[in-house]
């Protein structure tokens, strides 16, 4: 019987043992901390310094498209990424223990430490088809990684009172500039490839005839300023006459250098451009809500420099008093 005694232990044991299954669904409450990695691999990364890329040279590749420039911009991106992905990996390990085992944002890390190990073990792109297949990844790392945005927000609110409010700020801004950079290269290069490839495009040419050919990847060539600006504030009026329920909606007056265009990825500025009117808009409102005059305009005024386009937007919404100047910060409570 005492022989016998063991084996029944170990095999009760066994019918009654479950694998635990990891599950990142929001409904999900049994979440686990990042498991423990060695750190040798990360720091060899870490030390790598990030090279800058400017907008002028992510349309260096795309003017005159070739098959070699196309090889060299994948390689670019191939080890561009996972070196900033590294820095961003670092950033969270430095935060307390407590906050990166937080569900949303220990989630977060895990995307990036995936994507990290995905993208430094790629090996050097030499042909299309290697190109092609890299593409593929990209594809794939970018649709895992929009939710990082809404898990990030979800995370920095449940650990706001855990991190004093500038570190907060200060680590949610460079991870948010890191992830437009990022996006941005990626989302260059699969523009590129996908030009490269199409019937249009033939390599070498000077003759750019195609619908496409003020755009190099996702860069528009020539933004014109005062469209932007006219496009945008009609949306935002539309958008804050819906939800005010009022009719009485400032004008937009656009003034300055109305001609002046340059290049810039177009969905960036038209975002800047109608967050920055939808604000002015809503002041406004709130402000002139139980006047009966005519809210006053909205003015932008654009400035055309050889280097430069300056726009600044004026409004008289009243502003916010210099002690409310802080309430934009990512970790901020609600008022």
């Amino acid at each position: 019987m005492q022989r016998n005694q063991p084996f029944r232990c170990w095999h009760a044991l066994r019918l009654s043992y479950k694998p635990r299954v990891r599950c990142y669904s929001s409904v999900d409450n049994s979440h686990s901390p990042p498991p423990w990695r060695p750190g040798s691999v990360l720091d060899e990364w870490v030390e790598r310094e990030i090279r800058p890329i400017s907008l002028r040279q992510l349309t260096f590749f795309g003017r005159t498209l070739t098959e070699s420039r196309l090889i060299s911009s994948a390689n670019y991106v191939r080890t561009e990424l996972p070196t900033r992905i590294a820095h961003r990996l670092r950033d969270i390990q430095k935060l307390p223990y407590v906050v990166v085992a937080n569900p949303h944002l220990s989630l977060v890390y895990e995307l990036y430490y995936k994507a990290f190990e995905r993208f430094r073990v790629i090996p050097e792109i030499k042909t299309l088809e290697d190109n092609e297949r890299f593409c593929d990844i990209l594809r794939k790392t970018l649709k895992e990684h929009l939710v990082v945005i809404p898990k990030l927000a979800m995370g920095v609110l449940e650990c706001r009172d855990l991190v004093a409010p500038g570190v907060m700020d200060q680590f949610m801004n460079t991870l948010l500039r890191s992830r437009i950079s990022r996006r941005v290269i990626a989302e260059q290069h699969l523009a590129l490839t996908e030009t490269f490839s199409s019937p249009w495009h033939f390599p070498g040419s000077q003759d750019r005839t195609d619908m496409n050919a003020d755009f190099v990847g996702e860069v528009f060539l020539k933004c014109n300023a005062k469209e932007v600006i006219e496009r945008c504030g009609k949306l935002a009026q539309d958008m804050m006459r819906q939800s005010s329920g009022t009719d009485k909606i400032p004008e937009i007056l656009v003034q300055g250098h109305l001609e002046a265009t340059f290049p810039y990825i177009l969905s960036h500025l038209e975002y800047i451009i109608g967050e920055l009117l939808r604000n002015s808009i809503q002041a406004v409102i709130e402000k002139y809500r139980e006047s009966s005059e005519k809210p006053p305009p909205i003015e932008v005024l654009i400035c055309e420099a050889p280097q430069h386009v300056i726009m600044r937007v004026s409004d008289q919404g009243g502003g916010y008093p210099v002690k409310l100047c802080h309430i934009y910060g990512p970790s901020t409570k609600a008022l």
